[in-house]
């Protein structure tokens, strides 16, 4: 994508499943933050990873509600198009919540169940540079029998989320 180009992103609309276009012109190249870079875990790390391997990626495993990976990020002073990047791999949409500097910002819902990475457009930071922004799943599912467990087949019964990259665009109007 290159300066000065107009971009189309849909963004979450107000009721859920609803989404509502905002052309924007692209001012700079945008920056991944991925999760190997500057993102620690905050409340119980139990059976989540800062840094879990999935093929050729390094993402952030995301296995309850009582964990938050934070992202400490520096840009540019402006106003940055945030996008996710994530997937999950049981049956029903996962939802994950999105904080700025710890307030609440956004909720991103993911609903595809088929174990593949979607990339999807939050919401805009106004006038942002410096801060932390944490992602948090809040449906976490654990179905997971006794013989499953023992098996090491939890891939059906144990929803997580993987967060692989933020993308941040610095835009205009």
């Amino acid at each position: 994508m290159t300066k000065g180009t107009l971009r189309t992103v849909l963004l979450p609309g107000r009721s859920e499943g609803s989404e509502v276009p905002l052309v924007v012109t692209v001012l700079e190249r945008p920056r991944t933050q991925e999760a190997e870079k500057s993102v620690t875990l905050r409340g119980d790390p139990r059976y989540s990873s800062a840094n879990q391997p999935d093929g050729k990626r390094t993402t952030v495993l995301l296995a309850h509600e009582r964990v938050q990976a934070q992202y400490h990020l520096a840009l540019p002073q402006g106003n940055h198009l945030v996008e996710i990047t994530a997937k999950h791999g049981m049956a029903g949409p996962v939802k994950i919540i999105l904080r700025v500097n710890g307030k609440r910002w956004k909720t991103v819902t993911f609903g595809k169940n088929n174990n593949a990475y979607e990339r999807k457009a939050v919401g805009i930071l106004s006038n942002f540079s410096q801060g932390t922004l944490s992602a948090q799943l809040v449906n976490d599912a654990f179905t997971c029998t006794k013989d499953q467990l023992r098996s090491g087949q939890t891939a059906g019964c144990d929803r997580n989320a993987q967060v692989d990259a933020l993308t941040f665009t610095r835009v205009g109007p």
